[in-house]
């Protein structure tokens, strides 16, 4: 019988899990279903039986009813099946209770194995829409990840060109003061 762990533990069952629990109660309908078959033979059988036997009976009392020893004999007998019958009764009686507790279990354990799928395959819906979900997100994340990986060698590119321009004007600068330095060392030479 299951208890709540087995129902729980179903619930996260895989794929290849559900797969064999599925083929395992599709084995176990399957017994059920032959064994139903030979108790239902069965059943025939004794009916067929017990009517064979009760005309055995009949035939006996009207042949023997004369007889006083025969007929102590035949009651006898008529007991005997009777015991017998009724014997072969209570056991095809408790066949069919039998085949009907098993049919019952095997309702409820194909009801908590239907409600146990359902719950996987909505785990593994909800699963798989929040993976394409998340793969959205990174792609999206990676995709402004590129944007901003572009704008950087853009700043870059736009940084070293500037620092090139800083460092033509600062060269240009040092020619500066060096020129006007020797122009006022020129200057201060010559007098002026």
């Amino acid at each position: 019988m299951d208890t709540p762990s087995t129902v729980a533990s179903t619930a996260s069952m895989t794929p290849k899990t559900a797969k064999l629990v599925s083929d395992t109660l599709k084995t176990r309908v399957h017994s059920m279903n032959e064994l139903r078959s030979k108790v239902e033979d069965l059943a025939s059988m004794l009916g067929a039986e017990e009517e064979g036997f009760r005309e055995s009976i009949e035939m006996l009392v009207e042949q023997n009813c004369s007889q006083t020893e025969k007929m102590h004999t035949l009651e006898e007998k008529v007991g005997a099946y009777e015991t017998m019958l009724q014997s072969e009764e209570q056991e095809k009686s408790k066949a069919v209770e039998m085949v009907a507790a098993f049919k019952k279990e095997g309702e409820a354990i194909m009801k908590k194995l239907k409600d146990a799928l359902r719950e996987v395959t909505v785990k593994y819906e909800s699963e798989k829409s929040r993976r394409e979900r998340l793969e959205l997100e990174v792609q999206d994340k990676l995709e402004s990840y590129r944007e901003l990986l572009e704008q950087q060698e853009q700043v870059v590119l736009q940084l070293q060109e500037r620092n090139q321009q800083l460092e033509l004007k600062s060269r240009n600068a040092v020619k500066l003061a060096s020129d006007i330095k020797s122009a006022d060392g020129f200057n201060q030479a010559s007098g002026c």
